[in-house]
């Protein structure tokens, strides 16, 4: 049964992991893929802060992904254990990055401002709430 709700629990977190890597390009795009860019003074144009954010996030699925396999194979309940201490700090980073790290557009009618970032403390959520579950059923 363990063996189960173990599988369960990973795939659920590699779902995750997918959105948080897919959310800021596709569902819930970022400014510079809706084609918006920032004027620099030497009369360029370059990416907001909302696109670093999204390539942040890229990482910070990928990882989830990674432990999620680790997670699905482990064997030992101290392993899982300390798995499901990355994923509440991946699931506190996910959060963190857009709102504090890294950061978003300033400006509340962007999209980054009202999609993006709602979608991603939303993920960074189910990732914890997912791990606490975890944590809590294992002991």
């Amino acid at each position: 049964m363990v063996k189960q709700k173990q599988i369960l629990l990973s795939s659920l977190l590699i779902i995750l992991g997918i959105l948080v890597i897919f959310g800021p390009i596709y569902l819930f795009p970022v400014c510079q893929y809706k084609g918006m860019m920032i004027e620099v003074k030497k009369g360029g144009f370059a990416p907001m802060k909302c696109t670093y954010t999204a390539r942040a996030e890229i990482i910070l699925g990928i990882l989830t992904i990674v432990i999620a396999l680790m997670l699905m194979i482990a064997r030992e309940s101290e392993s899982r254990r300390l798995l499901n201490i990355l994923f509440l700090i991946l699931g506190v980073l996910v959060i963190l990055v857009p709102t504090w790290i890294i950061g978003i557009c300033m400006s509340p009618t962007m999209p980054c401002r009202y999609g993006t970032l709602p979608f991603l403390e939303l993920m960074g959520g189910l990732i914890i709430g997912v791990t606490l579950f975890n944590l809590v059923s294992e002991l």
